[in-house]
């Protein structure tokens, strides 16, 4: 008859009462354990290492969370050992450590998740009780750090900036162990943690390839850069870095495609600002060099030297690397997919920021795209995914507070009319009133509430989409359409301008109640100002995908204008000091939008021709 298997409590008893007779009679304990009995009692001593803070392999890295869940699963199986049996490893652990060693298939690194040899008890040699109970908790702990980073991914969001929200949720280790305890396949029970989103798939497909030696077709270049900049030269001059002023960045913006707003000023022509400097880095990148940003002899001979493919290559909104840079850069992404939503809805909208394009799928098909502008590098629009509520036609801007004290206040002390000039209404507690009787000298124009009504210079234009998000930024229209001609367009505050925004509304309006594109015209038309709550819900994910597979399984990839990409890098690489420069820098960038709601609505030309400032 055999043995009850015995609790982690009576296992401690046992333990113990051995010790205490070893104390008492120097000549042994009166009952020895069972082979068996010994065995879960190294079992109990690995776990609780384990949970009280072992170092052992993979132990370190493990959470309270993670500690925790080893005890409840092994109290639950009253210390039953689950990855041995019979002094070797069991079915499962043959099956899960095959998952794991292949885990390079997934885009993750093998070597993170340490497993006991798939050999131990094999070939006639029975296993210690030592290294049974070892295994035991290597294995587990490789089970659950794999299905924590195959679904969540290891990089946490934070480390890369303040301004990425992760949608996906990690897996509960305690149902990680549970479920593997009941899969009738322990490898695909794992494999399935992954995201099983299409384009994470042929991602990693066309990351396989590359690591396989084999070709990964690109697509052509969607926007060339005008054919005259391949003879354009770039001369001699002095060292040029953002920020600075000088004639040849005017000669250096058109040599590598980069474009200005409309409204752009001579000035802002010969101006170093971000957007230059990013197309600068990629062209530095691209050519084996530093990439920061320096316009120097050596970038000058490189330029010159230059054809006007590569410069597409370098800047436009399809890049060509090399092997290794195409494999990085896919690799970066895959793990962007490890933090999206696990289900992004049936019918959804993806803003993707680098691409400056919308897109809505309905059940796996696009329905719909449109150019978007997005953020500028400086007031980089950031990753999240919240649901749309409400549509808002003819809609009001509400100024924050950054805008009223750094713009309107000195204005008003000036005596200057900067009501009129745009169309502004302020008021105080719910009441309108007169801004010119008010002493601005002393008075605290955050009490006050300043708006733009409805109207033609309305800087949201017509019809703005509502999403609620801590991070208030929003998709709405624009009255300076001027961008959308631009190949890059990263020009706003964060929030996102639409192109023919009244077909967007049908979309959606469409799927959500049932109206038709005249239904929009009439809204429009009207000049109200109105809302349209969603019936259901509609989520939108705004994304920054640097590469794509495409229908026809070419990969395109877009510029890196946040350096997003770059931060991910150093994190997956373990470069920290280097990263934790690069995410002050950016969170700094992030923080000054941020907390004032409305800032990334205005348009590029509202402070420059209202404030006469940027």
């Amino acid at each position: 008859m055999p043995r009850p298997i015995l609790s982690f409590a009576a296992l401690a008893l046992i333990l113990g009462a051995t010790v205490g007779a070893k104390a008492a009679e120097p000549g042994g304990p009166e009952r020895l354990p069972t082979l068996e009995e010994a065995y879960q009692i190294k079992l109990h001593q690995a776990l609780t290492a384990a949970i009280d803070g072992g170092s052992g392999a993979g132990i370190a890295r493990a959470s309270q969370e993670e500690r925790t869940a080893l005890r409840e699963f092994y109290d639950k199986r009253d210390g039953k050992p689950f990855w041995t049996d019979g002094g070797k490893l069991s079915a499962a652990a043959q099956s899960a450590i095959g998952a794991i060693e292949k885990a390079g298939d997934y885009a993750l690194k093998a070597s993170d998740y340490p497993v006991p040899p798939a050999s131990l008890g094999a070939g006639g040699q029975a296993a210690t009780a030592e290294q049974l109970a070892e295994a035991e908790v290597r294995l587990s702990l490789a089970a659950l750090h794999y299905a924590h980073d195959a679904h969540v991914g290891r990089i946490e969001t934070v480390e890369v900036g303040d301004n990425i929200d992760r949608g996906s949720t990690p897996p509960n280790p305690v149902k990680v162990l549970e479920g593997l305890g009941a899969a009738p396949d322990a490898a695909k029970f794992l494999i399935d943690y992954n995201p099983h989103h299409p384009q994470f798939d042929l991602l990693r497909k066309k990351y396989l390839e590359l690591m396989s030696g084999q070709s990964v077709r690109e697509s052509a270049a969607p926007v060339d850069v005008p054919a005259e900049t391949g003879g354009l030269r770039i001369p001699g001059g002095p060292r040029l870095r953002p920020g600075d002023q000088h004639p040849q960045i005017a000669l250096l913006r058109q040599r590598l495609g980069t474009s200005l707003p409309p409204d752009a000023t001579p000035e802002d022509a010969t101006s170093y600002d971000d957007v230059l400097a990013v197309a600068v880095r990629r062209f530095q990148a691209d050519h084996n060099m530093p990439d920061d940003g320096v316009v120097d002899a050596r970038l000058r001979h490189v330029l010159n030297a230059t054809t006007t493919r590569t410069t597409t290559k370098a800047v436009g909104a399809l890049t060509r690397g090399t092997d290794a840079q195409t494999a990085e850069r896919i690799l970066v992404n895959i793990q962007r997919w490890r933090w999206m939503r696990e289900d992004m809805g049936d019918f959804y909208v993806l803003d993707n920021i680098p691409e400056f394009l919308t897109r809505v799928v309905d059940h796996g098909k696009v329905v719909f795209t449109e150019k978007i502008v997005s953020g500028k590098p400086d007031t980089p629009t950031p990753m999240f995914s919240q649901d749309m509520q409400y549509i808002e036609f003819h809609p009001f801007w509400a100024v924050p507070n950054s805008i009223k004290e750094k713009e309107i206040l000195p204005k008003l002390r000036q005596g200057i009319d900067v009501m009129q000039a745009q169309n502004l209404v302020a008021s105080y507690k719910g009441q309108p009133v007169d801004i010119y009787n008010v002493d601005w000298s002393t008075t605290d124009i955050k009490t006050f509430d300043f708006q733009q009504p409805p109207g033609k210079e309305n800087v949201l234009g017509v019809v703005k989409f509502m999403f609620p998000n801590h991070f208030d930024v929003y998709m709405h229209d624009t009255p300076s359409k001027g961008l959308f001609n631009q190949t890059v367009r990263a020009y706003s505050h964060g929030c996102m301008r639409v192109h023919n925004p009244d077909q967007f509304a049908a979309v959606i309006l469409g799927h959500d109640q049932g109206w038709a594109k005249a239904d929009v015209d009439r809204a429009i038309a009207d000049e109200q100002n109105q809302q349209v709550r969603l019936q259901t819900h509609i989520p939108v994910h705004v994304a920054y995908f640097t590469a794509w597979v495409q229908e026809d399984g070419t990969l395109a990839t877009y510029g890196d204008w946040y350096g997003h990409d770059h931060r991910l890098v150093l994190a997956l690489t373990g470069q920290k000091a280097e990263l934790a420069q690069e995410v002050a820098a950016l969170n700094a960038k992030a923080k000054f939008v941020a907390p004032d709601p409305g800032l990334q609505d205005s348009q590029p030309n509202f402070l420059s021709v209202l404030f006469g400032g940027n």
